[in-house]
């Protein structure tokens, strides 16, 4: 289902610890092709005077944005970095394009993109997903989770030059430790075209995870397109004309 650039959102979310600035080397590349780029920041990044957000927090934010988006009759694409698969998936029920032209309504979702991204499964939260592979400084955080910046930065931007890597790393904030434990319950995958953006240098979803994920939607019954890339954990900040090229070919439904 494709969509014409002029009336097309690209709502771009995100992963865990990470800013929505991380997504400014592509937003001036979809803005060139007509495109409306909007990154959108996690309620769980980042600390607020409120407390921790929860998952349930940044699937509401999200759904809150499509909602406007749609309600304006805009089709909308979700490009979404890691944890940002978890709400980002959820978000879109109820609001695909299908569902929406079946009760008369205009615009809705189009596509989902997800960019060396998890792929949850029914009733499961990240911290499930990752399992073992969750560091134990993660499993025993308190209210907020904090990254080591002197040594994270070689496995989430392993694929950019060390001065930029330890930039990005020292943008990154703090994370709600409870939004990890939020339970996923709408496979939006399997009733909106998707695409999988997989990335074979990732050194955080390793690329047999990701191909694993991707196989366990197909065995639903869901039709996966994947791109394969030598890119990173963070494609957009390390291969941005690829994932605008990805992006791009989703939202005119190739």
């Amino acid at each position: 289902m494709s969509s014409e650039p002029s009336n097309t959102a690209i709502i771009l979310i995100p992963g865990s610890f990470s800013p929505p600035s991380f997504f400014h080397k592509i937003v001036p590349l979809l803005s060139s092709r007509g495109y409306l780029p909007l990154p959108t920041a996690l309620q769980s990044a980042g600390s607020r005077p409120q407390g921790p957000a929860t998952f349930a927090d940044d699937v509401a934010y999200i759904k809150s944005t499509i909602q406007k988006l749609v309600d304006e009759g805009k089709d909308v694409v979700l490009a979404m970095n890691s944890y940002g698969g978890f709400p980002g998936t959820e978000a879109t029920q109820s609001l695909s394009k299908k569902e929406r032209q079946s009760q008369g309504l205009k615009g809705g979702v189009i596509a989902l993109v997800y960019l060396a991204s998890f792929l949850p499964g029914v009733g499961e939260s990240l911290r499930e997903n990752m399992g073992d592979d969750l560091p134990d400084s993660i499993k025993n955080a308190g209210d907020y989770m904090t990254m080591n910046y002197e040594e994270d930065w070689k496995n989430i931007f392993n694929d950019l030059p060390e001065e930029q890597a330890r930039y990005y790393m020292n943008q990154m904030p703090v994370h709600s430790t409870v939004s990890l434990s939020g339970k996923f319950s709408y496979p939006g995958y399997l009733y909106i075209p998707t695409t999988y953006f997989l990335t074979e240098k990732d050194k955080i979803i390793s690329p047999e995870n990701q191909e694993a994920m991707v196989e366990k939607v197909r065995g639903l019954g869901g039709e996966v397109r994947v791109v394969r890339s030598k890119a990173g954990h963070v494609p957009m900040l390390s291969a941005p004309e690829e994932v605008v090229e990805v992006i791009v070919g989703a939202a005119k439904g190739q």
